[in-house]
């Protein structure tokens, strides 16, 4: 009774409610608070850290590559990524490599850093590589975001047609129940 006598609130209160939430995440606090999830949430988290993985060492191999010197490119990359809480692991490891440690040692205990790029830039580094073997572990990341996201949408396509299916019965069955119950109480 309330909702119907207030309706006109209903649309307000929730334009209001997704203008607010869409502020919120326009500010750094609400920008970590999105970082975090995206890291974090069950199904997609992993999809994107490898995402971040692949920026990341695509844009540090060709920084590298191009002559960029490695904390300059380090400092890019952490920008580059477009999370905060990956951007401050690659940070870190920059401020490590400045005191003298290897990118790939520095890059090991790091939150947010997937095994496979440390020990493949540590590979390079000793081959004298790190901007080839940082192609290489963009390429495998990239490889197996999209094979995740083929198996993801595989997955969804049936059950994305049985949710249309649904949708149109419902639609159907609203349609028609009335016209049904009309003519059900017609007497001749």
């Amino acid at each position: 009774s309330l909702i119907l006598k207030f309706w006109w609130a209903v649309p307000i209160i929730l334009g209001a409610i997704i203008y607010f939430s869409v502020q919120y995440f326009k500010t750094e606090g609400g920008q970590r608070v999105m970082d975090s999830v995206k890291l974090n949430f069950p199904l997609f988290g992993p999809l994107f850290r490898k995402l971040y993985m692949a920026r990341f060492t695509r844009t540090g191999s060709t920084l590298l590559s191009t002559g960029v010197p490695m904390l300059d490119a380090l400092e890019i990359c952490a920008k580059s990524v477009n999370n905060s809480y990956v951007g401050n692991s690659i940070s870190r490891a920059a401020d490590k490599v400045k005191n003298g440690k290897g990118l790939a040692e520095s890059l090991e205990n790091e939150d947010y850093i997937l095994a496979l790029a440390p020990q493949m830039i540590g590979i390079g580094a000793k081959s004298g590589k790190v901007d080839e073997m940082m192609a290489k572990t963009a390429t495998v990341y990239e490889n197996e975001l999209d094979s995740a996201i083929r198996a993801i949408s595989t997955i969804i396509e049936p059950v994305l047609m049985v949710v249309l299916a649904i949708a149109a019965g419902g639609m159907v069955a609203a349609i028609l129940l009335p016209i049904y119950q009309l003519v059900g109480n017609i007497k001749v």
